[in-house]
């Protein structure tokens, strides 16, 4: 960076540029608190320069918002994930699939704090932007209807989360011939749990034989008979 500095003056952007790298390279030691410093000298000039809703500015939001989790500053952390957030909408629109990347990376950091219902507004957000990109079958999208299944039986909102195990299950069950047949007996199983959660005996037996059921499925695909 000093060479940089000398040859171009301070405020250039490929000093920034060296400020951002040598900030990865801190944060890859575990130097978390030198790598912050650097990722702001760089975003303090990448504003300046090219502005603040500039790509470079945002990725380097991004940077700093992870870095600040990692340290457990998680209100902070959001912050620089909200800023993120804002230039990549007014750059590529609200439903670019990098949005819902950052959606669940936010969700996840509201998990950490037991922030389960603020974490759930993350991941709605996350898995309407997938099925805008990639469709309603996707097994992206089944996995976020899971994981929102799951949040919803921490709330001991078992409705909720039953309807969303069925949608998760509805796209894997049009995968199983794919080698899904253990994730299909999986929500099953879990499905089971839930119904035992509300005393839905029944229900909760039905959904266990369809767990066993598409285990052993899984475990005979492609074995010859004798």
């Amino acid at each position: 960076a000093d060479i940089r500095i000398k040859a171009l003056g301070p405020n250039h952007v490929e000093v920034a540029a060296s400020y951002e790298g040598m900030g990865i390279a801190c944060e890859h030691v575990g130097k978390l608190s030198e790598a912050l410093e650097l990722y702001k000298k760089c975003v303090a000039i990448n504003v300046k320069e090219l502005g603040p809703t500039h790509g470079d500015v945002g990725r380097t939001y991004n940077n700093m918002g992870t870095l600040c989790c990692r340290q457990k500053r998680y209100a902070e952390g959001m912050a620089m994930f909200e800023k993120c957030v804002a230039i990549k909408i007014g750059a590529v629109g609200d439903s670019h699939l990098d949005l819902a990347t950052l959606y669940w990376n936010m969700g996840n950091v509201c998990l950490v704090q037991e922030k389960r219902v603020e974490a759930l507004e993350q991941f709605r957000k996350c898995v309407e932007i997938e099925k805008q990109n990639l469709g309603d079958e996707h097994p992206a999208v089944a996995k976020s209807y899971q994981n929102m299944a799951d949040l919803h039986v921490e709330l001991a909102q078992y409705d909720e989360a039953l309807t969303l195990y069925q949608q998760s299950l509805d796209i894997k069950i049009k995968m199983q011939g794919e080698g899904h047949e253990e994730d299909v007996a999986a929500v099953y199983s879990v499905m089971a749990s839930v119904y035992a959660k509300q005393d839905k005996t029944e229900k909760a037996l039905e959904m266990q034989k369809k767990s066993a059921a598409a285990a052993f499925s899984g475990k005979t695909t492609g074995v010859p008979c004798s």
